[in-house]
Parts: structure tokens; sequence; C-alpha cells
């Protein structure tokens, strides 16, 4: 009976051992292509990269998202400017998104990213204006919370993640974290009606708003968030290529804004960003 056991505990010795050799040599044969493989990306590609980056963005959700959504609209002076100067009618579209980019190819399968952009919006949308009236020296006026703006400058680090390799296919994943300084304010205007007769070839009365300011709030703060996209990656000439990409920016604030702020209503600032990034390799 103790031969039968001993026999029994060397057979599973030796196949313990067996087995034992049989994974060593997958894992060697692993390490082996790995290095192999990161050699050769190393030994030919540019592992450093710089770009910059335009984005059609729109802040979502909440008062906030309501206010500084996507906008496009004419400029205050185009009245004017159009009655007195026949000029044609001048829009813009807001929010304006600038990126800047660096990043570090670590793998075939991962880059590693640090990324700022500056988001601006100067014709957030008021729905509360919170609209008195009266006159000052028989001149009509109304006072209303007016010019609602914000800025903001996120600074984020990111992992893109390609899931069959560069080299195989364009399209990536990508996450990262960081913080965003994010400033927002409104002014409160008195807007005076002033009438001007008009004669040949024009009778009648043209009517030009006169606006002053008769308070300014502002308030910013850093905030601690989130960015999660996906992309396209394209070869353009030379050492250059660019991106594509789709991607979602979630900030928290840190601190109570004041109304008639819209953060003061928002527990979350979030954007919807698709953007063209244009790099150099190095």
């Amino acid at each position: 009976m103790v031969k039968i056991i001993y026999m029994i505990l060397i057979n599973y010795q030796n196949r313990f051992k067996i087995k034992r050799i049989i994974i060593g040599i997958f894992l060697l044969f692993f390490v082996q292509k790995t290095v192999s493989a990161q050699t050769n990306f190393e030994d030919n590609e540019n592992k450093l990269y710089f770009g910059v980056g335009v984005s059609l963005s729109s802040f979502i959700g909440g008062n906030f998202g309501d206010r500084f959504k996507i906008r496009y609209s004419q400029d205050e002076s185009y009245y004017y400017d159009n009655y007195y100067y026949y000029e044609e009618p001048s829009y813009s579209i807001a929010p304006f998104q600038f990126s800047l980019t660096g990043g570090y190819n670590i793998s075939e399968k991962i880059s590693l990213e640090l990324e700022t952009s500056l988001i601006t919006h100067n014709k957030g949308e008021i729905k509360n204006r919170d609209i008195t009236a009266g006159y000052d020296n028989g001149i009509r006026y109304t006072d209303a919370y007016d010019r609602a703006s914000t800025l903001s400058i996120p600074m984020i680090a990111n992992l893109k993640f390609y899931p069959s390799g560069r080299k195989n296919s364009s399209f990536y994943l990508s996450a990262g974290g960081g913080y965003v300084y994010l400033k927002e304010s409104i002014e409160r205007t008195r807007t005076f009606r002033n009438s001007t007769y008009t004669g040949y070839p024009y009778y009648g009365y043209y009517y030009n708003d006169i606006k002053q300011t008769l308070e300014y709030k502002s308030q910013g703060q850093w905030m601690p968030g989130l960015k999660i996209a996906t992309g396209m990656n394209f070869d353009l000439f030379g050492m250059f290529n660019g991106d594509v990409e789709l991607s979602y920016f979630g900030f928290k604030p840190t601190e109570s804004f004041q109304y008639p702020l819209s953060l003061s209503a928002n527990s979350l600032v979030q954007s919807i960003n698709l953007t063209s990034k244009f790099f150099f390799r190095f």
C-alpha cells in the first residue's frame, strides 16, 4: 500500500513538473513575441506626437446645458450694421472649442495623451430674464438679465486603446480624467429704445436699442471630472495623421454658484463634442 501511494505521488509530481515546463515554454514564447512586436513597433514608429484640434460642441443637462447648448445666431449689431452699412447678416456658432494634445505611443495598442482645451460660449440663452420696464427722461427702457457667457479650460490625461492594434484598425476607445477651470458670467442690462425718423427713400421710424450694464456677476472654480471617447485615426501624409473623435466630458462643481448663474442649480457640467484633430509625429 505504501509503495502504491509512493508511486502515485511520484506520478503526480512528474505530471506537475511537465505542466510547469509546458506553462514555462508558453510564457517564454509569449514574452518573446511581445518583446519582438514591441521592438518592431519601437524601430518603425514615431512614438511622440503633438496636435491641434477644433470641435463642434454642446453643453447638455440641467440649467447649464439649457443655457449653453449649441447655438447658431446673429450678432447683436446686425440690425444697426445692416441698416446703415447694408451689410449681410453676420452669424456665429457657439460654443467654440480649440484643443492642444500631446501623446506618446506606448505600444501598438496603447497611447497616453495629455490634452487641454479652450471652450468659450458668449451667446447663452437665458429663459428667465426677470424683465422690468420703466422710463428715464421720457425714454422707455427695460431691465433684464443678458449676455450670459462661459469659459472652460479642461486639462485631461487620457489612455487610448486600439483593440485590434493601430496597424490593423484605426478604431480606438479612450478614457481619462483630470480637472477643468470653469467660469460663468451674466449681466443685468438696461436697454433703451431709441427711435430715429428716416427720410427718403425709407420714410418712417428706425428703432435702435442702446444697452447699458447695470450689474455684472461672475464666478469660477476648478472641478474634477472625466472624459470618455471613441474615434478613428487616419494617416494623412509623411509625419502627419489625424483623429475624428466623439467624446463626453463630465465635471462636478466643488462649490455652489450664486443665482442667477445657471450652475447655481446644477450638480454636474456635461458636454458632448465632435472633434477633428491634426497631429505631427516625431
